[in-house]
């Protein structure tokens, strides 16, 4: 079944597709986030202010304040601020890279709070310090949109290996860690199992960057 765009949606969804042919050499793709992670990612933020990588046609879904497409220049040198929605490119480096942005501008609290979401799941294992923060592994194969002309198709055949998972920046500003917590796992419960590390193993870092 087709996620239709409205008529006057098919110039932006044209305008994207000619972007994102120009744009594959970066890492760049036409795949939309699962409606269900969109939904609960805005439950458990109450909005989303900054989707840093997207496009048009995509923010009629996650309906963010501001978003930010390859024509906007590099994103990794702007400033990242508020509450972010974050799905970026399938391409391992760029994943990591946006990741890291999102890490580090949290970190300063530029970014309040934010939810990231990826299929890859080789970031646990690059970016051990995601551990630190609650994740959410899908109980079911996320249904991942491609963009193909007017309209937005579930991706049926995607690899079994695939499935992603979902990782929440808590907003430390204006809640308490264990209530802004406390939201993403109801608002992600009926997407997966959330999990959150409870253990603090101090030499972890030192192990990481020797190994």
């Amino acid at each position: 079944m087709s996620v239709r765009t409205r008529g006057h949606y098919f110039s932006a969804a044209s305008d994207y597709l000619i972007e994102k042919a120009e744009a594959r050499q970066r890492g760049g793709d036409n795949l939309v986030s699962p409606l269900d992670m969109i939904e609960a990612a805005r439950l458990t933020m109450g909005g989303i202010d900054l989707d840093p990588m997207s496009h048009p046609v995509a923010n009629e879904l996650v309906r963010a304040s501001e978003f930010w497409t390859s024509k906007d220049g590099d994103v990794f040198d702007r400033r990242w601020s508020g509450r972010v929605y974050l799905y970026p490119p399938r391409k391992s480096q760029l994943c990591t890279q946006a990741l890291e942005k999102l890490w580090r501008e949290h970190s300063q609290g530029l970014v309040t709070e934010a939810v990231f979401f990826c299929d890859r799941f080789e970031l646990l294992r690059a970016c051990p310090w995601l551990h630190d923060f609650p994740l959410c592994f899908p109980y079911q194969k996320p249904k991942i949109l491609r963009l193909t002309g007017r309209q937005l198709d579930p991706i049926e055949s995607y690899r079994n290996d695939s499935w992603g998972f979902v990782s929440y920046f808590p907003d430390y500003q204006s809640a308490a860690p264990v209530v802004a917590t406390e939201r993403f796992i109801k608002a992600f419960a009926p997407v997966g199992r959330v999990v959150q590390n409870c253990i603090e193993e101090s030499d972890w870092v030192k192990h990481w960057r020797g190994s």
